[in-house]
C-alpha cells in the first residue's frame, strides 16, 4: 500500500470539512481556558474518525487527548485553538487546529494497518495572555510519552524552519551510534532510547 498516497487522497476528500473547521474556529474566537466550543468541535470530529478521547487533561477543562492505533512509535500532533483579546485569531491558531485535524484525517485508516499510534494533543491557552497560560507546558508529562511530537505554525513565509518564544526549553538526548549513510550505514545504530532534560 502506498501510505502517502492514501493519506493524500483521504485528506483531499475531507478538504471542505477541514476548511470549515478552520473557518468556524476563526469566526468564534475564544480566549485561553475558555475554548469550550473550539475544543468540543475538535473532539467531536476526532471521535467521528474513530479516535478515543480523554477530556480535561492536566486539570484544564479545554485540554484533550485523542488516540488511535496501537503500539510504537507514538506520534503526537499538537493542536492549538485559543485566540487573542480584541484581535481574535491573528496568530492563526485556527489553522494550527485544522491542520492537526487534517493530519488525523490522513492517518485515520493507515494507522490501523501499521504498527504505531497517533495522539492529537489539544493544548489550550497557548497565546500567553491569560493566567496559567501554556497548555503544552502543563501537558508536558503527557506529551513526553510520545516518541515524537509535531505541529505547524502559520507565518508569512513558506518553510520548515523557525524560532520560538517557548515558555520552557528542554534538550532531547538520543543514545545510538552514528555512521556515514553512504560509506558505512551498517555500522550505525538507531537511538533506541532517549530522555528530556529541562533547561
Amino acid at each position: 500500500m502506498n501510505y502517502k498516497e492514501v493519506a493524500r487522497q483521504t485528506i483531499e476528500s475531507y478538504k471542505d470539512d477541514i476548511i470549515q473547521l478552520s473557518d468556524t474556529i476563526h469566526e468564534n474566537p475564544e480566549l485561553g481556558h475558555q475554548e469550550y466550543q473550539s475544543s468540543q468541535l475538535l473532539i467531536e470530529k476526532l471521535m467521528n474518525l474513530g479516535y478515543e478521547i480523554e477530556k480535561g487533561v492536566a486539570g484544564m477543562d479545554t485540554a484533550f487527548i485523542a488516540r488511535k492505533g496501537k503500539g510504537k512509535p507514538t506520534i503526537g500532533i499538537l493542536a492549538e485553538y485559543d485566540a487573542l483579546p480584541a484581535i481574535g485569531h491573528a496568530c492563526g491558531h485556527n489553522l494550527i487546529a485544522s491542520t492537526a485535524y487534517g493530519a488525523a484525517v490522513g492517518l485515520k485508516d493507515i494507522i490501523d494497518e501499521i504498527d504505531g499510534s497517533i495522539i492529537v494533543y489539544g493544548t489550550p491557552a497557548e497565546e500567553g495572555v491569560v493566567e496559567n497560560a501554556g497548555g503544552k507546558v502543563l501537558m508536558l508529562d503527557e506529551i513526553k510519552k510520545a516518541d515524537a511530537a509535531l505541529m505547524i505554525h502559520p507565518g508569512s513565509e513558506w518553510g520548515s524552519f523557525g524560532s520560538t518564544n517557548a515558555r520552557e526549553s528542554f534538550m532531547v538526548e538520543f543514545f545510538g551510534k552514528s555512521s556515514h549513510g553512504g560509506a558505512a550505514p551498517e555500522k550505525g545504530v538507531n537511538a533506541p532510547r532517549w530522555y528530556f532534560t529541562h533547561l
